[in-house]
């Protein structure tokens, strides 16, 4: 009886030890460390995110290879906030996605343009359903500034150097390319310097976030995020 009960207090830590890897195999915790997503995400802040609805990545001892065990790029949403390895130093970044493969961007004088599928009818569509700024630029329509807050701080580039970033030509994203951009647009290095972000690169999608501003332990201090 007691070999019994010995057995069983075994099984059970090894079914909570597989279980805990399996969850945290695919949820994450970490801390915001700048303000490039303000004011969505604040330097600060703790988000937990998710490696399951636009894809499962396949897990190693050392982090995650650049490939999904299963693909589900339709996750992905304009507007969603992702989680994605950088592809020059392989650091996570976390930014939003603004544009799909198929939309166009660019950007002027340091504001930047969304083509919704290269379509004037849905760019007016989801202009609409967000309430974003349409506006003509060489007789097509184009989303002025989704997303954005201003902000009068130049951004500079610890990784590639500084960049004085004014202008980014217009662009159709490729096939599997997702293009990130930080809310705090003069503060954010994210696609207009190292271009779309490919789907394998892309590790988790946001699902909570817990304000810096109180206590981690209050359930109060947990914001369902979605778009």
């Amino acid at each position: 009886m007691q070999l019994k009960n010995k057995m069983s207090f075994i099984m059970k830590i090894g079914f909570l030890a597989l279980l805990l890897t399996i969850v945290f195999s695919f949820i994450r915790i970490y801390q915001v460390e700048d303000i490039s997503m303000h004011p969505a995400l604040i330097d600060g802040d703790y988000v937990i995110v998710e490696n399951v609805s636009a894809g499962v990545q396949i897990p190693s001892f050392f982090g995650y290879f650049d490939k999904h065990l299963y693909e589900h790029p339709q996750g992905i949403s304009r507007g969603d906030i992702l989680v994605f390895k950088h592809p020059l130093d392989n650091r996570l970044y976390i930014k939003r996605c603004v544009a799909l493969p198929g939309d166009s961007v660019m950007q002027k004088n340091k504001i930047f343009y969304l083509q919704i599928a290269t379509d004037e009818n849905l760019t007016r569509q989801y202009a609409k359903k967000h309430l974003f700024k349409t506006v003509q630029l060489d007789g097509e329509i184009w989303i002025q500034a989704p997303y954005s807050t201003y902000y009068t701080i130049t951004h500079f580039d610890n990784i590639i150097g500084p960049k004085f970033l004014f202008n980014y030509p217009k662009t159709k994203i490729p096939e599997k390319q997702y293009f990130m951009l930080g809310d705090l647009r003069d503060n954010s290095t994210d696609s207009r310097f190292f271009h779309a972000v490919p789907y394998d690169a892309i590790y988790y999608k946001l699902w909570l976030r817990i304000e810096a501003s109180r206590n981690i332990d209050k359930l109060s201090s947990i914001k369902f995020y979605s778009q």
